[in-house]
């Protein structure tokens, strides 16, 4: 279900009974609408240039000084488009500023939280990412704030932050709220994608709820845990399409055929086959590392997620060996040719691309030829 929620400015009701972060009772100076943690990333800069262009005020909170100090410079760190006009706009009006300063998060109303939330080396989720991006701005948080957790976490992890807080004795409302953006697209998705909203309580519901009406009025409220298993479902759904085009794929090339031709057949004015996506590298860290979150949420039976993982991550070698059969010799006469992927940045995130890596552990002939697939 969705509804429309209208524009409602909360200000910043600085004369409000709080707790400073000294301990001591009083108001508290607020300077600022927003701060995000992890603020000069490829979620957190969008969001907060988003957030500027409508007017509010922005702190972007990051450990990397270098990124910050590029973004005070009015200069993007990464492509993203759309994103450099209003970046230059609003540093210059002084509605965004980065900083390494975690005092920062004490002089705003809400404060959002855009941290990685990786998998270990043995594929299980790092439980600590969001408690330890608060633990270092901990001393600063007062009660009344809101936080919004914005990163994709493994089931459980914003019930582990509310009990971080408590056990901190602050009253701070927390809500979750997933982004769902596109590399690339975020500064045209912010605006128009529904914005799934949860949170334990009504009053943090309707202050988030508040928030994210700046940038859309699509909003999609969820239960806490219902909204945590929506982010993971969104990723796991995506990486799951590419593993069943991505095996499709191999099939076809192990019988001597087309693949594209194939895809093009029974998609054509079909509409039930309309979403089966081309084939090609699932780039980027996020569908993987998500996929193997849901798998440990369900102590690991999760054996879909499993065998999308063995097809995507195997993609490369199957390129490798059907150029190259015996890595140990070089290839006696050129192979068939291989039906073509679509390029890496057409498919996926490319943060971290698979494609490199393939290409790497080649050289001469082989490694161009792969080029040439994935192209």
């Amino acid at each position: 279900m969705t509804y429309d929620a209208k524009p409602h400015h909360r200000g910043r009701q600085a004369g409000m009974q709080t707790q400073r972060p000294n301990g001591e009772a009083g108001p508290v100076a607020r300077c600022e609408d927003v701060v995000v943690i992890g603020g000069c990333g490829r979620v957190g800069l969008p969001l907060g240039i988003a957030l500027a262009s409508r007017g509010r005020s922005v702190v972007l909170y990051d450990i990397n000084q270098a990124a910050t100090d590029v973004v005070n410079a009015g200069e993007l760190p990464f492509a993203e488009e759309g994103a450099a006009a209003p970046l230059v706009e609003a540093v210059r009006a002084g509605r965004l500023r980065a900083t390494t300063d975690p005092a920062c998060v004490g002089r705003a109303d809400t404060v959002i939280v855009v941290v990685g939330t990786p998998v270990d080396e043995h594929l299980n989720p790092d439980l600590g990412a969001v408690p330890t991006a608060l633990e270092r701005c901990m001393d600063h948080l007062y009660d009344g704030q809101l936080i919004i957790l914005r990163s994709t976490v493994h089931p459980g992890v914003t019930a582990l932050t509310e009990r971080l807080l408590e056990r901190h004795g602050l009253d701070i409302d927390v809500a979750f709220c997933p982004e769902r953006i596109a590399e690339g697209h975020a500064m045209t998705e912010l605006f128009e994608l529904p914005q799934i909203v949860s949170a334990r309580g009504q009053r943090a519901l309707e202050r988030a709820t508040a928030f994210f009406a700046v940038l859309t009025d699509k909003i999609v409220p969820l239960e806490l845990e219902e909204a945590e298993l929506a982010k993971l479902y969104t990723n796991t759904w995506r990486y799951i399409k590419f593993a069943t085009a991505n095996q499709f794929w191999m099939m076809a090339n192990d019988a001597g055929l087309d693949f594209t031709r194939v895809r093009q057949a029974i998609t054509q004015d079909y509409p039930r086959a309309a979403d089966l996506p081309m084939p090609g590298f699932a780039a980027g860290p996020c569908l993987f590392k998500d996929t193997m979150q849901l798998a440990a949420a369900t102590n690991n039976t999760f054996a879909l997620g499993h065998a999308a993982m063995l097809v995507n991550e195997g993609l490369p070698n199957f390129i490798v060996r059907q150029r190259w059969p015996d890595p140990m010799k070089p290839p006696k006469r050129p192979r068939p040719a291989l039906s073509p992927l679509r390029p890496p940045d057409q498919r996926s995130e490319t943060w971290l691309n698979p494609a490199r890596s393939t290409v790497s552990s080649c050289s001469g002939a082989t490694a161009s030829s792969i080029r040439a697939t994935a192209s």
